[in-house]
Order: structure tokens, then sequence, then C-alpha cells
């Protein structure tokens, strides 16, 4: 099976979530993944280099999740490092007070304050899950996404050998 082709196996959901992948045209791949009933991988934006999961957890009765991790361009890592803790606790606070007033949820690896990657997830249930709940929960982990990477460009600046627009991360 190719990474595009469509799943055969599984439950009327994992079906139903792929369709709705595919037919927006972001489905990536399925990946092997012994936690999980299914887990999709998405390319969202369509056609961008950015990754977003679509998970069923084995353990999870009752929805999906919606997942991302963001890892820090190493240079923004160094440059928040530098930073005395004078000026990067206030960056730090207003970041998560950002992230606080949106959806998804969001945690934080992070050293001595400085953040290495932030994870977000978005919970599904299948009770209100719709194609349109979906594209609503990709859309949020990827505003998430931004919220982190436009601030750490805006008192970093873009890492070099990155691309000029917001959000290319290595």
């Amino acid at each position: 099976m190719t990474e595009t082709e469509k799943p055969m196996k599984g439950d009327k959901w994992k079906q139903r979530v792929y369709n709705w992948l595919a037919e927006e045209g972001m489905f990536r791949k399925e990946v092997e993944d012994p936690k999980a009933a299914y887990h999709f991988g998405v390319n969202y934006p369509v056609g961008s280099p950015y990754h977003i999961e679509v998970i069923k957890p084995r353990d999870m009765k009752d929805g999906i999740l919606v997942v991302s991790v963001l890892r820090i361009a190493p240079p923004h890592v160094t440059a928040l490092a530098k930073l005395t803790d004078e000026k990067r606790k206030p960056l730090i606070y207003n970041l998560r007070l950002q992230l606080l007033q949106r959806r998804p949820g969001f945690s934080v690896k992070e050293k001595d304050g400085v953040w290495d990657a932030v994870q977000f997830q978005a919970r599904l249930f299948y009770d209100n899950l719709t194609k349109s709940t979906l594209m609503a929960a990709l859309d949020d982990v990827f505003r998430g996404i931004l919220i982190v990477i436009w601030t750490f460009g805006h008192h970093f600046g873009i890492p070099s050998g990155q691309k000029q627009q917001p959000g290319f991360y290595t």
C-alpha cells in the first residue's frame, strides 16, 4: 500500500475520518502505531510541510485526538536560553496566556524555562464528530503552532536556513 492509498481495515469511524481527510487532500499516510486503533498523518494546510496527527488511541473509547508537536528551532532555543530571567519570564508568560485563550490544549517540554517543544492536542468525541469539527480541530492546532512560531520569530528573527514564510521549522 502506498502512502496515499485508502486504508482498508478498521471500524466505521476510521473509514469516515479517512474519507474526510482524503476528500480535502490532506491525508498523508497511515502510521503504524501499536497504541492506536488507527493513526493518520495529515498535511495541514493542504500541500504544506506541516504534520498533524489524527489518532484513535486504543484506550480511548469515545473519540479521537488531533495532535501535533512543534519542536522549537535550535537557534530559538539558544536565543531563549541566553535571555535573562527578567526578559525570558514575561515572554514565556505572555506566550502561555495567548495559548490558554485558544483551543486546543497544549503542553510544553522545557528545561529551566527554556522551551524545547510544544504539543498541541484537541480531543473530539464521536457524539459530536463531523467533518466540520475535525477540520476546525486541525485549524485550531495549526493556529496554536503559528502563535509559537510567530512569537519566537518576532523576538528572535527567522533562523538562518529557514524559509521566509512563517512557520517553517526544522
